[in-house]
């Protein structure tokens, strides 16, 4: 169900998120088109995740990828090639951009681009997964997520924060299939709901 569209009169910015698990494979298939997207949904702002582009590949694509999007910023990962990475393509030209949370532990497998517009920041971010076994899901919760709720927090002192992105959460019941049966899945334990209502939603 989609909302019905804005009055003329009122000033809106719209936004896309999706994590599209390979740019590269997507943007191959017949049944795709971004320019068809583009017109479909008239997006101000489309951010991806997953884009599991090197930094290579960034030029060609940003080329050809949607005419009337000047705008585009792209993360990939420097520690592991085809894996990660995430992308703001925009028609508005945002303020400033960076890449990343500053904090080199975090930052080589380009998980975070934040553009500043004039109202507000937007963040499209790409949560670690905390993996099969749970191997990451220590660094996960007590290192990533504080670190970008308290990366949130700093840019709110001087204006509104968006959270864009693929998360990689199912913070209440409600948003996953057989929630008793996942309780120690990735992405649904008990660690990751406690940490997304701490670090992000408070």
């Amino acid at each position: 169900m989609r909302p019905p569209p804005f009055s003329g009169d009122k000033k809106f910015v719209k936004l896309m998120s999706w994590n599209v698990n390979g740019l590269r494979a997507l943007l191959k298939s017949e049944s795709f088109s971004a320019l068809q997207l583009a017109q479909r949904e008239d997006f101000d702002v489309l951010c991806l995740q997953e884009t599991k582009l090197q930094e290579k590949d960034v030029e060609a694509i940003r080329h050809s990828l949607i005419d009337g999007y000047e705008n585009s910023f792209w993360t990939c990962s420097a520690s592991k090639l085809g894996y990660s990475g995430t992308a703001i393509i925009s028609r508005i030209k945002p303020l400033s951009v960076k890449y990343g949370l500053g904090i080199s532990d975090h930052d080589s497998e380009g998980r975070l681009v934040t553009a500043e517009f004039d109202s507000f920041y937007l963040l499209n971010g790409y949560v670690p997964n905390s993996g099969d076994g749970l191997r990451r899901l220590s660094y996960r919760v007590t290192q990533w997520d504080p670190s970008l709720g308290s990366y949130m927090k700093e840019l709110e002192k001087s204006k509104p924060v968006i959270l864009t992105g693929d998360l990689n959460c199912a913070h209440q019941e409600i948003d996953i299939f057989n929630p008793a049966g996942n309780r120690r899945s990735a992405g649904f334990t008990d660690e990751e709901r406690e940490s997304f209502d701490k670090n992000f939603l408070s």
